[in-house]
């Protein structure tokens, strides 16, 4: 039998119906063999098919590719609506909901084609929120842990705020030194540097805050910090 006379295979599209746990319009489209379509509305009209009709294995295999991208999209769009994160989050997020790689690859590059996926504007919003909290190094390193690569994080860190990071210290030394109670000053002393110290703030940070708080001399400090 000759190639044009070999039979093309083809699936009938029986009915449509409204499928459930979709945001927005979708649409269910029952064929005769194998498993059922769900689609966005939208995509399943630009497909041009209707019920009765009769779609080759290339066709249904390119709605099935659609499908796939939809529902990726719908699952980052969905996590989207639940806090803002950056693409390293939404990477491990859809691998976490079993997204293969390729759709998860075109997802991402959609929502930030859109400017929904940012991460400038992720840490620049991270930093003017909890920068009242945290030393500037304490930023970058959670920043880093969350993906966002070495050039973004220097430059969100550039318009830090020398003063402004030293009240910040200045706020978490006053909160350990009352939690020292009747303990050993110099020990607690120690105790409090060190620990602004794993907190990431500079040595001119501590200096500033321990200056305020305890009326220390730079030659004490000077055994315990360098200069930045």
């Amino acid at each position: 039998m000759s190639p044009d006379n070999e039979r093309v295979w083809t699936n009938e599209i029986l009915r449509e119906e409204t499928p459930k746990h979709h945001s927005g319009p979708w649409v269910r489209i029952v064929l005769a063999h194998g498993e059922a379509l769900e689609l966005p509305a939208d995509i399943w009209i630009q497909s041009g098919f209707k019920v009765g009709t009769e779609i080759t294995l290339a066709a249904e295999e390119r709605l099935r590719i659609a499908q796939q991208r939809a529902v990726g999209m719908e699952i980052g769009l969905r996590y989207l609506d639940r806090k803002l994160c950056t693409v390293k989050e939404m990477r491990m997020y859809l691998q976490r909901k079993k997204v293969d790689e390729q759709t998860a690859d075109q997802v991402i590059q959609t929502l930030q084609a859109k400017g929904w996926l940012d991460d400038m504007a992720y840490a620049s919003e991270f930093v003017a929120t909890l920068s009242c909290r945290f030393s500037r190094r304490e930023m970058a390193w959670k920043l880093s842990r969350r993906g966002i690569s070495r050039e973004v994080v220097d430059e969100v860190m550039t318009a830090g705020d020398d003063e402004a990071e030293c009240e910040v210290a200045l706020q978490m030394a006053r909160k350990f030194w009352k939690k020292g109670g009747t303990v050993d000053q110099e020990l607690h002393r120690r105790k409090l540097i060190l620990y602004l110290q794993r907190r990431g703030f500079t040595s001119t940070s501590i200096r500033f805050a321990l200056d305020r708080i305890l009326c220390v001399t730079d030659e004490y400090l000077n055994t315990f910090l360098d200069n930045d």
